[in-house]
């Protein structure tokens, strides 16, 4: 039955689902839409008419950002898919109970490069290190990343979990919060004595704000987190990449298949962390309200 849902998952996933949806949606157009009084007459000047008017000349920012999203998307999957199959479990498993602090362990671990915590293999009792580890449950083969110096492969991974481990920008998408697209706050300090002004480069992407209660005090933070969307089009390009491969390297070893073709990812930059800015305004009580 274990093996027969893995199966049934393997044979469905399709790796490329966020970056086709994510084209379809970047090419598409407003439908059009007619809001009618109870007797049937056309209202042109109502205000949903109006709301949707106005949404829509924000399109390209609204898909700018659903960029971002649908990386956190594909990479969360592709995390998923290394902590899933054999000795761990299908990936329904992997799915169903790596909820909150228990995934964001896992994003951290990765992004540290450590083997994840639970998810530990060895081999005549030798522990197998992170690089093996990653080597091992993308291609079955402990040695093949360091055999054929695809550690752009693993860096790959570590930033994207990287990228997870921080969850502000995906919740304020995800919520609703106060949220824009745009250019970032701008802070400048002036030196007291000297009068030397410095100020930070704001960056452009998603822009939220959080509410924070540490009783007696109370913070409120303006965070940004920057969006380059040719970027994140490529990488979830990657992830895709990677995750099909990995795919049909496990069906293939299900199909009792000793040889597979595999296209895996090549010729890529690493190194491009995701940025982030955030400005913290903390109020507590003063001394004298206190007594």
């Amino acid at each position: 039955m274990v093996d027969g849902l893995e199966r049934q998952f393997l044979e469905g996933f399709d790796p490329f689902f966020h970056y086709v949806t994510l084209e379809a949606m970047s090419n598409g157009v407003l439908g059009t839409f007619q809001i009618e009084s109870e007797d049937g007459e056309a209202l042109l000047d109502h205000e949903i008419i109006t709301l949707l008017q106005t949404s829509d000349k924000k399109r390209s920012e609204h898909i700018t950002s659903l960029t971002r999203v649908f990386r956190y998307f594909a990479a969360e999957t592709l995390v998923l898919l290394l902590v899933s199959g054999p000795p761990f479990g299908p990936f329904a498993r992997a799915a169903s109970i790596l909820r909150s602090d228990r995934i964001n362990r896992v994003f951290g671990d990765l992004a540290t490069r450590a083997v994840p915590r639970g998810f530990h293999l060895s081999r005549k009792n030798h522990p197998f290190d992170f690089t093996s580890w990653m080597s091992y449950r993308i291609s079955g083969d402990p040695e093949w990343v360091t055999r054929l110096g695809r550690h752009d492969i693993v860096d790959l991974v570590v930033e994207e979990a990287e990228m997870l481990r921080s969850r502000g920008a995906i919740n304020a998408f995800k919520h609703g919060k106060p949220f824009s697209f745009g250019t970032g706050f701008k802070m400048t300090l002036t030196h007291p004595e000297t009068g030397k002004t410095v100020s930070n480069v704001p960056l452009d992407g998603i822009n939220w704000i959080e509410w924070s209660e540490k009783k007696p005090s109370l913070e409120i933070s303006y965070h940004t987190e920057e969006i380059i969307p040719e970027e994140d089009k490529a990488r979830i390009f990657l992830i895709a990449l990677l995750s099909n491969a990995i795919r049909n390297y496990r069906l293939a070893r299900m199909n009792g298949e000793q040889n597979v073709e595999l296209t895996f990812p090549h010729g890529f930059t690493s190194g491009k962390m995701v940025r982030r800015q955030s400005m913290k305004i903390r109020l507590s009580p003063s001394e004298e309200g206190k007594k």
